[in-house]
């Protein structure tokens, strides 16, 4: 500064410090700390450091630090899971990380430091961000536990059945599902790329009504990883067996004047269908004169209907 009394100039030497700031001069090492950490490392871990410089990017001189982390944009998931050693500068886990719970943190780094020679704490800031990599540690999980679904035994080949669904928490491959029917060719299904359960053989529900079969997601991480889901498969009828007599002949004797009404025989016989496609009606066809005889159709007993004359008959 100049002042001026008079014919006389007196000059005067002004020092100006900085007090609780860098002034400009002053700054991290980095503008932005970008690290990278597999989930699920122990604590402890160092994933990389931090540090103070000046503006020739050489590291200042301190008498004392303090660093801190705060989560930026609300991440509340953030808090407490790295600390900044304040003497080296290291950053470590703090805790055990979790892709799946969050797979990017944000934080804003502060640093409160004095350097040699000064009396006063300044202060920087800088941002680090810490992308966490995936490991295979969750296995694909169906929708639901069980299923069912039904088909009917007449249907054509690779008629899709049904589709089950599976999701994986996990990134990239660790995260791929592909499906399987872990009987293999033993069951006459098979199951697609997404999930649609088909047939691959002929069905016949009269050989086996029902079918429990195994379909497996498997994702495609190293080790893979992998569920099962039970889908219940039941075969619907159709009617393609037709009603079979238990012997090919049937035969009684019967006086003349037996009484009406007198049971003379019963026949049976069988369908192996089901419902109202196995029930079964008993009639004449043929050779039943002047409908002397009559049969039940719901039991298949004859008796006698009309009057019996031996010599008519013969």
């Amino acid at each position: 500064l100049l002042a001026m009394a008079g014919w006389s100039l007196y000059a005067l030497l002004v020092a100006v410090t900085c007090a609780g700031c860098a002034c400009g001069q002053d700054k991290f090492s980095e503008s932005i700390y970008q690290y990278t950490v597999v989930e699920g490392g122990t604590t402890g871990e160092e994933i990389g450091r931090v540090a103070l410089v000046d503006a020739g990017g050489n590291a200042l001189a301190l008498t004392s630090v303090r660093y801190s982390l705060t989560p930026t944009t609300g991440q509340l998931t953030s808090l407490n899971l790295f600390r900044v050693i304040n003497s080296t500068g290291q950053v470590l886990t703090a805790a055990v990380l979790d892709r799946e719970e969050l797979a990017m943190h944000q934080y804003r780094v502060e640093a409160r430091y004095i350097k040699q020679g000064a009396t006063v704490w300044s202060k920087l800031s800088s941002s680090m961000v810490v992308t966490v990599i995936d490991v295979n540690d969750n296995p694909p999980v169906f929708e639901k536990n069980a299923s069912l679904a039904q088909i009917s035994e007449g249907d054509v080949l690779q008629r899709p059945i049904t589709q089950v669904l599976a999701t994986d928490a996990d990134a990239g491959l660790n995260g791929a599902i592909t499906y399987s029917i872990v009987e293999g060719t033993s069951v006459p299904f098979v199951v697609d790329r997404d999930g649609s359960v088909e047939t691959s053989g002929k069905l016949d529900r009269e050989t086996v009504p029902q079918y429990n079969v195994t379909v497996r997601a498997s994702d495609s991480g190293s080790p893979s990883l992998h569920s099962d889901r039970i889908l219940v498969i039941s075969v619907a009828d159709v009617n393609d067996n037709p009603p079979r007599f238990n012997q090919s002949a049937y035969s009684a004797s019967v006086k003349e004047d037996v009484a009406l009404q007198t049971p003379l025989l019963q026949v049976f016989a069988n369908d192996a269908d089901a419902g109202g496609f196995g029930q079964l009606t008993y009639s004449f066809t043929f050779g039943n004169a002047d409908d002397r005889l009559r049969i039940k159709p719901d039991t298949g007993v004859i008796t006698v209907a009309k009057s019996l004359d031996y010599d008519s008959l013969t």
